[in-house]
């Protein structure tokens, strides 16, 4: 399958800070600018792409266009959305594999061919050795035009023969033909079975991305809201924490292991900013211990800011059902967050890995996004 598709697009943070630089700090301007403009050309590729895909399955299932026509938009699809591997793929499908200087396909093309779908069964059970077959699209679809053209001169129609033998010739002959033409029938048989899998393959590949596309807008979209009303309600509550949070998200990177660490420690630290300012907002009175709607005593001074959710939660809820389900996602985000984080205090930087640092800032905003429509009906 292709990787996963790679779409950019600047930030709530940066658009503020685009509307609030446009008089002054030029730099940033001019930096929020290119940002929006590659957005907005990234975002016309990924529409591009999703149109594609939808174009490439519809003309394999109708069997609009020839299959040599199909690689040819499957490799414009990968290059749309970056699929380097795909691209030297379809490419090798559109033009040929390579091949050695004796006539052998070349090792790393041979790999890919056999696992694109080109393997062939060995003719010999005792074979271990893999084999494929190499030829093209365009090689297999003008193999069966012209075999099937030279099938209409196969013919004994207007033969004549005369003499002893005439009887003999003409039944050879007859006999010639019909073997020609099962020889015939065979390999454009042969030859339309490896284009089946070929166009299966094909296929296979848009429909890959066009789920891909369609899941990845989706899922975008919802991380954006929850990141959204993050931003909007607990702007006023914990600016600082956020920005810095909001700059960690946009900076994460594969290859610099610092921008993990230090989105992992703003994850920490918009948590407590945020139980500070919400907690001295909704519940000033109960400085050292709050008490639930159950008469529950819950500990709440000094650092203790998981159980200032918890207090939160109990005061901005009246569903019991619905409390436990907060206060679970609470606790497993916050215990995640500060193992994570000390592993970094302690410089353990290698086991922190890119996939934990996204998983955090991940549940990061979906555990205060909830936290905030909890917040916000309560308000209301």
């Amino acid at each position: 399958p292709p990787k996963p598709i790679r779409r950019f697009r600047p930030s709530n943070r940066q658009i503020k800070i685009c509307r609030a630089e446009v008089s002054g700090k030029n730099r940033n301007f001019i930096q929020i600018i290119n940002a929006g403009v590659f957005w907005i050309i990234m975002k016309d590729r990924f529409e591009e792409a999703l149109q594609l895909s939808e174009e490439i399955l519809e003309s394999i299932e109708l069997e609009k266009i020839k299959l040599s026509s199909v690689v040819l938009r499957c490799l414009r699809l990968a290059r749309l959305i970056n699929d380097d591997e795909s691209v030297t793929w379809l490419q090798y499908e559109s033009t040929g594999y390579p091949r050695t200087s004796e006539g052998h396909i070349e090792t790393k093309a041979f790999e890919i061919a056999y696992q694109k779908g080109r393997n062939q069964t060995p003719t010999e059970k005792d074979d271990t050795h893999k084999y494929i077959f190499a030829e093209t699209v365009s090689e297999l679809e003008a193999g069966i035009e012209m075999i099937t053209k030279s099938t209409d001169n196969m013919t004994t129609s207007g033969v004549s023969v005369e003499g002893q033998m005439a009887l003999l010739a003409m039944r050879e002959l007859t006999s010639s033909v019909r073997n020609e033409r099962r020889n015939i029938a065979t390999t454009i048989e042969e030859y339309q079975k490896k284009l089946s899998r070929l166009r299966g393959n094909y296929y296979n590949y848009a429909l890959t991305v066009s789920h891909q596309l369609k899941f990845g807008n989706q899922a975008e979209s919802i991380f954006n809201q929850y990141r959204k009303i993050v931003e909007d309600v607990f702007s006023k509550i914990a600016p600082e924490s956020l920005n810095k949070l909001a700059t960690a998200t946009e900076n994460i990177t594969e290859n610099n292991k610092e921008s993990w660490a230090q989105a992992i420690t703003s994850c920490r630290r918009v948590f407590q900013e945020v139980s500070e300012g919400l907690y001295s907002l909704y519940l000033p009175n109960s400085t050292k211990e709050y008490t639930t709607k159950k008469g529950e005593k819950i500990s709440v001074s000094g650092d203790k800011y998981k159980n200032k959710y918890f207090a939160l939660v109990d005061y901005a809820s009246d569903s019991e059902t619905a409390k436990n389900m907060y206060n679970a996602n609470i606790e497993m985000t916050v215990s995640y967050i500060s193992n994570l984080n000390e592993l970094l205090c302690k410089g353990v930087h290698d086991e922190v890995s890119l996939e934990q640092a996204r998983s955090g800032i991940l549940h990061t905003y979906m555990t205060l996004g909830d936290l905030a429509f909890l917040i916000k009906n309560k308000n209301e």
